[in-house]
């Protein structure tokens, strides 16, 4: 958040050598979008990124339940809902600006839309898919691990079906 004030400030040292920015080169995306904030709410205004972490939480576990109906491991999604909200550590990260529960709502809904696309085909759908991964990585670095499940998915399902296409 410190490097978001100082960026909109003009003052560029977090990217200067020994900078927080220059050590964890991997939180651009996250400095980014915070200055965005800043800029368009006030600088310093934390709630605007805590209110969109409810937000983003209410979403990953929307996106969760919806992508458990569309791979059939679960028929009624409500039950799944109702204990994820009420699941304490994931809710706690709300207070937090690191980017987690923004980049989870984005990782989750991407494998869902992902899942519609290798059911259903839709091209649009998959470019949906990619960007909302790209922005889940900027968001926080450690939802690669997403991008290489996606990878060993699509992977599976080209030597499942003997089509590369996809």
């Amino acid at each position: 958040f410190a490097a978001a004030t100082s960026l909109l400030a003009g003052d560029y040292s977090p990217w200067e050598k020994g900078g927080y920015a220059y050590i964890y080169p991997n939180q651009n995306g996250l400095i980014l979008f915070l200055a965005l904030l800043q800029k368009i709410f006030g600088v310093g205004n934390y709630l605007v990124v805590q209110f969109l972490n409810i937000l983003a939480a209410i979403l990953a576990v929307y996106y969760l339940a919806k992508l458990c109906k569309e791979t059939m491991l679960l028929e009624n999604t409500n039950l799944i809902m109702l204990l994820l909200s009420l699941y304490m550590p994931m809710m706690l990260y709300i207070t937090f600006n690191y980017g987690t529960l923004l980049g989870l709502a984005c990782a989750l809904s991407s494998m869902y839309y992902q899942s519609v696309f290798l059911s259903r085909k839709k091209w649009y759908i998959l470019v949906l898919a990619v960007v909302l991964m790209a922005c889940a990585v900027q968001f926080k670095s450690n939802y690669l691990i997403f991008v290489i499940a996606s990878a060993i998915i699509y992977l599976y399902y080209a030597v499942s079906n003997k089509s590369w296409k996809n």
